[in-house]
């Protein structure tokens, strides 16, 4: 630290831009409880708890639910197997090409959002709509759809994140790009820290926008996975 000025925590809390704003206690009690004046709390984000999520504005789910990078848990292939065995379970009557693990969860060793991506490569000849229809009986929440690609959600509450979160994407058999992905940073290091490193430094710019978040994110993915599908052509 050398002769750098120490500064009380909770003033680089309260005049920290990146943080939210702080109220100073000043009420007897708190102050008796808390051992002091100089404890500061964040003011309680203003959306309605009381809303279903169906009724909330993007701003309030943003704000509910934000980016949040944690390190690297290998817990993550837990949760994973189990809702792969889960999947497997109640599409059994259908084509299932493959199952997988992908995203940053997948990749080993770095900081990731907690939440498990899990992509099902679909037969060319399956309902696209039978199976979606699945899934969303057994606990899933569509979140967008076309004619060959599903995305769905599992874990978001009104009180914000369940302990295991998934995103699931449906789609048709060879639609996996993600695969070759996580596969080249798997193998590469150096990508997985620069990736790592790119998703650290746009979390607090993007910790209430995902949409921002995921777009800052993408010249790196295409760059990448371009380079896998050359590197590992037909490997799927």
């Amino acid at each position: 630290m050398g002769n750098e000025e120490k500064k009380d925590f909770n003033a680089v809390l309260r005049d920290s831009k990146d943080m939210p704003k702080f109220q100073k206690i000043t009420d007897a009690k708190s102050i008796e409880k808390y051992g002091g004046d100089r404890m500061y709390f964040a003011t309680p984000i203003d959306y309605d708890m009381g809303k279903a999520l169906s009724e909330m504005t993007l701003d309030e789910l943003w704000k509910l639910f934000p980016v949040f990078l944690t390190p690297h848990n290998e817990q993550w292939t837990e949760y994973y197997n189990e809702m792969k065995e889960f999947l497997c379970s109640i599409l059994s009557d259908y084509r299932i090409w493959r199952i997988s693990h992908v995203g940053s969860t997948a990749i080993k060793g770095i900081w990731a959002k907690n939440i498990i991506d899990i992509l099902i490569e679909i037969d060319s000849t399956e309902n696209m709509d039978d199976i979606s229809c699945i899934v969303e009986c057994n606990g899933f929440i569509r979140m967008s759809s076309d004619t060959d690609r599903v995305s769905f959600n599992r874990g978001y509450t009104e009180n914000g994140f369940d302990e295991k979160v998934y995103h699931l994407h449906l789609r048709r058999a060879g639609d996996n790009d993600e695969l070759y992905f996580r596969d080249y940073l798997n193998e590469h290091s150096q990508a997985a820290k620069e990736y790592e490193q790119l998703k650290l430094d746009l979390w607090r710019q993007y910790e209430y926008n995902r949409d921002g978040y995921t777009e800052a994110k993408s010249d790196f993915v295409k760059k990448w996975t371009l380079e896998a599908k050359k590197a590992y052509a037909g490997r799927y």
